[in-house]
């Protein structure tokens, strides 16, 4: 089994998130990047050119402007 830690993993919507990752939604806005650890639920929305950092907890339904940056550890509940 290949070890994926660390590793940059490129979305079709152009934008970049960090494994070990959940993205469970296609709407994530271009140039937007995501860390490590990162949980985006179901039905999220995100913007364009956001900045999402390590262990942040999105649940389903929420939704994100463009370029909102949301610190490590942050938690999201709609």
């Amino acid at each position: 089994m290949a070890d994926l830690s660390g590793k940059r993993i490129d979305l079709a919507s152009g934008a970049t998130a960090w494994h070990p990752c959940h993205i469970g939604t296609d709407s994530i806005g271009k140039g937007t990047n995501i860390g490590a650890l990162s949980h985006i639920g179901r039905d999220v929305i995100i913007g364009q050119n956001c900045r999402i950092q390590g262990s942040v907890y999105i649940a389903d339904g929420c939704s994100i402007g463009d370029e909102v940056f949301i610190g490590p550890g942050a938690v999201l509940t709609n």
